[in-house]
């Protein structure tokens, strides 16, 4: 966790920008295991093509794999897509099996609550960690995960989406 907290005009200033990534998404595998695997990308945000100090954008992405009959299908572990400034996570979705109570935004509407499952993070002056659960009209997958975020907070991603594995694989909430 940072020593800094990023005040809640700051992390609205950053997150109310157009931004672009500095570079393509290029994940990397990392830990991999039989039956398991993670790929991470994480890359700058530029503004009008200057990079900006300390604001940058990261995914990980976790499966477990399974190979039927030679067929590749993936089961969704966790996603996680964010927006990172100074350090602090700022904005963000997650789609996660294991469970989480959000202990930050007394007297907000989901305080104290748990969660799992797709959700959406925001930034409060207490810091990160309050979540608001997301209830999709849309498959959960990678795509449509970061799509939505990079909606939400006026990213590009420079030359667009790009899987960390091939799209003939199925996969499986």
């Amino acid at each position: 966790m940072s020593k800094y907290i990023v005040t809640i005009e700051e992390a609205k200033y950053a997150l109310d920008l157009s931004k672009q990534t500095t570079d393509p998404m290029d994940w990397r595998v990392e830990n991999a295991s039989y039956g398991s695997s993670r790929y991470k990308y994480k890359t700058a945000c530029q503004v009008l093509r200057t990079t900006i100090k300390g604001l940058f954008f990261h995914c990980a992405y976790k499966s477990d794999v399974f190979y039927p009959n030679s067929a590749e299908i993936r089961i969704h572990k966790n996603i996680n897509v964010g927006l990172y400034f100074n350090n602090c996570r700022i904005s963000a979705i997650d789609y996660c099996q294991s469970e989480h109570r959000n202990n930050i935004g007394e007297g907000l509407p989901y305080y104290g609550e748990i969660f799992n499952g797709l959700h959406r993070h925001i930034w409060l002056e207490e810091g990160y960690g309050y979540a608001v659960p997301i209830v999709p009209d849309w498959e959960i997958n990678l795509e449509n995960i970061i799509k939505l975020f990079c909606i939400e907070n006026n990213l590009d991603i420079l030359n667009g989406y790009k899987a960390p594995f091939t799209e003939e694989q199925l996969s499986l909430i």
